[in-house]
């Protein structure tokens, strides 16, 4: 997100360097520059596509950004300094973004996971080519993966994963991890087969469910 212009309007500091603009990015209200003042109401067909697409890109961008900063806290971070084993870092992090201890577990393990072994595709995020979802399918598609295969998904992926839906993506993932690692997809099958069972939740108004567990 362009936010910028909006700096104007933050407390004065002495400091300077990149701890002193976070400091202000963070007391600012968020903005969009220019976005702010669009009307979408009254966009032709064409302007609500143009705005939908830019807005898009714009909104993956500022994830990437969210995502390099949860890698960076992670390499950081000291999980001895904390009980709960996500360091002081993630446990003030959770604190102030109002996560759960498990919540900032998670995005500090998918910020340094895709920091460290698919900056290739965190760049392809920020340059607003694939959507979260396509990256965060990649993750999962990959957990139990060593690290040179699940780069190697990467490499068999990510070039087309930009002209992909989600759904596409996910299917493209599988044929990949079923080509590189036959043998261990084999594994989880039958593991998973082991495990198959159903279970019965409890649901809003009194009501339960029967799902896969």
């Amino acid at each position: 997100m362009h936010l910028i212009p909006a700096l104007a309007s933050a407390p004065a500091s002495t400091a300077t360097g990149p701890d002193a603009l976070a400091a202000r990015l963070a007391q600012v209200e968020p903005s969009c520059g220019l976005w702010d003042a669009l009307d979408v109401e009254h966009l032709s067909p064409q302007g609500r596509l143009d705005a939908l697409v830019a807005a898009e890109r714009h909104f993956r961008h500022a994830h990437e950004v969210v995502v390099r900063a949860w890698a960076a806290m992670g390499r950081n971070n000291d999980p001895e300094l904390d009980p709960v084993g996500i360091g002081l870092a993630g446990v003030e992090a959770a604190t102030a973004l109002n996560l759960s201890v498990q919540g900032a577990e998670v995005c500090l393990y998918e910020g340094e996971r895709l920091a460290r072994l698919f900056p290739e595709t965190l760049s392809a995020l920020g340059a607003g080519q694939v959507s979260w979802r396509q990256v965060r399918s990649l993750l999962n598609s990959t957990l139990n993966l060593d690290e040179e295969t699940a780069r190697a998904v990467q490499a068999k992926v990510l070039p087309r994963m930009h002209r992909q839906t989600p759904a596409s993506t996910v299917k493209a993932l599988r044929r990949a991890v079923l080509a590189l690692d036959p043998a261990g997809a084999a594994r989880r099958h039958q593991a998973e087969t082991e495990r198959r069972c159903v279970a019965v939740r409890p649901q809003e108004d009194g009501m339960a469910g029967v799902i896969p567990a």
